[in-house]
């Protein structure tokens, strides 16, 4: 991925809750209530790496690549 934010979208409509992107120590870099069913999280001062996208619905791999 090359982008300066990371676009989380439901397709059903409902909210996607709370989200955390973590780094690949563990720690939380970014958080959104996901109040709505579209979230853009920004990546533009991170640096590049593995992280983790956290979700009530799953947890996924996102690779930075600058």
């Amino acid at each position: 991925m090359l982008a300066d934010e990371l676009h989380v979208q439901r397709t059903d409509g409902q909210a996607l809750g709370e989200l955390r992107l973590l780094d690949a120590n563990g720690r939380v870099v970014a958080t959104d209530p996901g109040r709505s069913n579209t979230v853009r999280l920004p990546l533009a001062e991170r640096a590049g790496g593995l992280y983790l996208l956290q979700s009530a619905a799953g947890t996924v791999k996102v690779a930075l690549v600058r």
